[in-house]
């Protein structure tokens, strides 16, 4: 078969070795002749997620793929002999008359269901690899075969159609130590609510918190949890929250901070922030815990702490007047997994610390979360509660009201490749926010939110600015011209459609062009969490409120942050940001 580019086991073997030594690079490679001798490959690292394009040669009416022995052909009705400047490269434009007459026989990988040649419409085939550890241990060859695609014919708007940079999209680790963990419990049967990947996972957890701060912290104890909601909830329950009660919470914050508050029957007394670090203003608290002693007569059961966006809260004050009025505080480190203040990891400085592991967060179990315990005791009893509260008989018995929280043993065995490469994450989400914050420094009306150096070091969970109310964005008139009916700025789930276009309290127009603005360019973003006190949900709740919060959230917008997010893809982002300055 002249001509013709045989793609071998041995060569995904040195693609695969060339790939673990350029991580999360995109490795091209230019296949010209019917030889794989490396000397004629072209090593060429773009940017993130690992691709391997194979090309046909210019005078060649066949591509042929051989893996194991099973070939596979793409044939096409035209050669697009007129190119001039030698193979065609991986995303580059066939000619107007060329139309794919059949297409490669599309083989998914039985293991991870997502390995093929791909022949996007209008652009070059390629077979990607994202872990090509994965290809070679496929028990069945690196492909099995898939549905067969015909008369596809190129599409001008998505040949052209640039790559979309998510707000946090979830990393796995390069080695592949996720399915390692995955398959294990598969292997072992521990697919339950229990097992030795969750037993691990909580031990991997603990010996990280445990690296910063002083020797306290290693009578810290760690249950991995369905969720940081659960975690939140079950924290409330440890510290005896019951109907009847109020807690002390963070107005600028997510919702799942608060509703649980709401599920325990007691009610939530909401505190703004301060404008340093956008988190509860010490001053405020104080306030607050004065006037509920002073109306109620007995002071809040509990205060919920929230590091936003990984950004750590004025511990020490607010700590001071925890003990100071004998308080226990439960700290929302949701969106701080890594997060120091004074060197100790958030999470750690109060009662109980929460934990999530969400698709979007520093690592993930898919879906779960971990509540951090002050010892072993305490883990034992939320452990119980959370695999509904069973009593030690040799039938059900049940003495108290339980939950099933528990985190699933497959979700922990993700969980503990995780942590393989959960100091890369925080590294890397800092290292975007230098950048960022570099790059608009000396950008007028757009001011970058950076942590109190000295005192803290933020993870920068999601990397946000803040825009002038008076800075002119182009296209304006387009900020809030129709209704929005999907989840945006990645994240997932249902919506309920169908309200109006406007509420009371919502963002600048600015911000909004700005988010349209960049959708525009598939990059993804969206507005700062709106305020509870501004909820209509809570608009019955007692809150203290200075403003800040309100005012933040109308001039500000999360940018791309995390692993999958690299150097390029931070300049796009800053490039679009500024040509839609007026």
């Amino acid at each position: 078969m002249k001509d013709v580019q045989l793609i071998t086991k041995e060569l995904l073997s040195d693609i695969h070795q060339k790939a673990v030594q350029n991580t999360r690079k995109r490795v091209n490679y230019d296949l010209r002749n019917s030889s794989d001798d490396s000397s004629q490959r072209m090593l060429n690292a773009l940017e993130v997620g690992t691709h391997v394009p194979i090309h046909r040669h210019l005078n060649t009416s066949e591509t042929v793929i051989c893996m194991d022995g099973r070939l596979d052909w793409v044939f096409y009705e035209e050669l697009p002999n007129m190119i001039e400047g030698g193979p065609v490269h991986d995303g580059e434009k066939a000619l107007d008359e060329t139309c794919f007459k059949e297409v490669a026989r599309y083989r998914i990988c039985p293991r991870v269901g997502r390995y093929g040649i791909q022949v996007p419409q209008g652009v070059w085939h390629s077979v990607e690899v994202f872990e090509p550890s994965t290809i070679m241990e496929a028990k069945d060859g690196p492909y099995m075969e898939g549905k067969m695609i015909k008369n596809i014919k190129k599409d001008k708007n998505k040949m052209n159609e640039k790559k979309t940079i998510h707000l946090c999209l979830a990393h796995m680790s390069d080695a592949g130590e996720e399915m390692k963990f995955i398959n294990r419990a598969f292997d072992e049967r521990w697919v339950a609510p229990l097992g030795p990947n969750v037993d691990g996972f909580e031990d991997d957890l603990k010996r990280f918190i445990a690296e910063s701060g002083d020797k306290s912290l290693q009578g810290k104890e760690v249950v991995a949890l369905a969720s940081g909601t659960a975690a939140v909830h079950l924290g409330l329950v440890a510290l005896g929250v019951g109907p009847g009660d109020e807690v002390l919470a963070q107005s600028f914050t997510f919702c799942a901070s608060m509703n649980p508050i709401r599920y325990l029957g007691a009610t939530p007394i909401i505190i703004d922030s301060e404008p340093d670090t956008w988190n509860m203003d010490p001053a405020l608290l104080e306030a607050a815990i004065k006037d509920r002693i002073a109306k109620t007569g007995k002071k809040p059961k509990a205060i919920v702490t929230v590091y936003l966006y990984g950004m750590p809260a004025k511990l020490d004050e607010i700590m001071v007047i925890a003990r100071r009025y004998d308080i226990p505080v439960l700290e929302d480190a949701a969106e701080a997994f890594g997060s120091q203040y004074k060197g100790q990891q958030v999470g750690t400085f109060g009662d109980y610390g929460v934990l999530s592991f969400n698709g979007n967060k520093m690592i993930t179990t898919s879906g779960g979360g971990a509540l951090i315990c002050p010892d072993k005791e305490a883990k034992e009893r939320v452990k119980w509660l959370a695999m509904q509260a069973r009593e030690a008989y040799p039938y059900y018995q049940h003495e108290s009201v339980g939950y099933n929280y528990r985190m699933s043993n497959v979700c922990a065995g993700i969980g503990r490749g995780q942590m393989t490469v959960a100091k890369d994450h925080i590294a890397h989400h800092r290292h975007i926010a230098k950048l960022y914050e570099e790059a608009f420094r000396d950008v007028e009306g757009i001011t970058y939110h950076k942590e109190l150096e000295g005192l803290m070091a933020s993870n920068y969970w999601l990397s946000t600015i803040v825009l002038d109310k008076n800075l002119k964005v182009k296209n304006e008139v387009l900020a809030y011209a129709k209704p929005i009916e999907t989840a945006i700025g990645g994240a997932a789930g249902v919506v309920h459609g169908g309200g109006s276009i406007h509420t009371d309290c919502e963002p600048n127009i600015n911000v909004e062009a700005m988010r349209i603005a960049l959708q525009a360019e598939n990059i993804e973003s969206r507005p700062l969490w709106k305020p509870m006190h501004r909820q209509p949900v809570y608009l019955d709740t007692p809150a203290y409120a200075n403003g800040v919060s309100e005012s933040i959230f109308k001039c500000g917008l999360c940018l791309p942050s995390g692993p999958m997010v690299s150097d390029d893809d931070v300049l796009r982002i800053i490039n679009t940001i500024k040509s839609n300055v007026l």
